[in-house]
């Protein structure tokens, strides 16, 4: 099987690549094989017969449980194909929707430390806290990127090329794409960047890089549509925000976690959330398959 999906995955990368409809001339019941083993691979990414790795950490009401998770066990055969497909579709946005609410939260939680610092006039702690800003943004580049991939990859599949009435459902890569896109372009500061030649501060330099870092959250913000449905494997992310949300405005009273250690806790989270929601998926060798011998 997974010879096959190496090929495949390969054609479907070549054909987005040079932009052309130049799939239509691969043979359709292949295609149609291809489609079941992805999906199949998807399910069961290894020799265990478990999809619990696809809901593993959902927190889902008994009483309402979402139709896509039961779609997501039914038996595939080409009437359940789309149904499977839609399934694994909403599964992902739900996932991916959780690591970008998280991230999303966890940067305005800086912003406002940012913010706190530049209304104060203390343009050390201000220019140090856009420099621990950057590195935060910079260093989600890996998870942000594979993650973008996974959405790219899993929009691409054909579906109407085998069941011509098809009509895809909403996904996520316009949300991810900007942020993937957006984070490529950071890179990591320091203190030195934002100093003259006569060791005068860039007062105005730095304000610019933290109006464009709250620009950039704010559209994110407007573009995600949270998911009522939580993940237990970043409690701690989650709980922590909770408690950080204290945080007012008034900047006599700012009691949580400062800045560095928001900071740090995000370069966790990336680590957390590239195993869950990439490996443990089995994303890994899906796009990145070995080539065969």
């Amino acid at each position: 099987m997974f010879i096959k999906i190496y090929y495949f995955t390969f054609f479907i990368f070549w054909i987005n690549q040079i932009d052309t409809t130049g799939y239509r001339l691969a043979d359709e019941n292949e295609y149609t094989e291809y489609l079941f083993e992805v999906i199949n691979y998807i399910r069961f990414p290894g020799e265990d017969s478990s999809m619990q790795h696809l809901t593993d950490g959902l927190m889902v009401n008994s009483d309402s449980i979402p139709n896509f998770i039961e779609n997501l066990s039914l038996h595939l055969n080409f009437d359940n194909l789309t149904r499977i497909y839609d399934a694994i579709n909403e599964l992902l946005i739900c996932r991916y929707t959780n690591v970008m609410e998280i991230f999303i939260k966890n940067i305005g939680l800086i912003l406002q430390y940012c913010d706190s610092y530049h209304l104060k006039k203390q343009f050390y702690d201000f220019t140090d806290c856009i420099i621990k800003l950057h590195d935060a943004l910079e260093s989600s580049k890996t998870l942000f990127e594979n993650l973008k991939n996974v959405i790219q990859f899993f929009s691409n599949l054909h579906m109407n090329y085998v069941l011509k009435m098809y009509r895809k459902k909403k996904n996520i890569i316009n949300e991810i794409s900007f942020i993937n896109d957006r984070i490529r372009l950071k890179r990591k500061l320091d203190m030195n960047e934002y100093i003259d030649n006569n060791a005068n501060p860039k007062v105005e330099m730095v304000i610019k890089d933290f109006e464009n870092v709250k620009k950039f959250h704010n559209i994110i913000s407007s573009m995600i549509s949270f998911t009522s449905i939580k993940n237990n494997k970043y409690n701690s992310f989650q709980d922590e925000l909770k408690s950080d949300d204290a945080m007012e405005h008034d900047n006599d009273s700012i009691s949580c976690l400062d800045y560095v250690q928001l900071c740090n806790n995000l370069k966790v989270f990336y680590d957390e959330a590239f195993k869950h929601e990439y490996i443990n998926l089995g994303f890994h060798n899906l796009l990145h398959p070995i080539t065969p011998e």
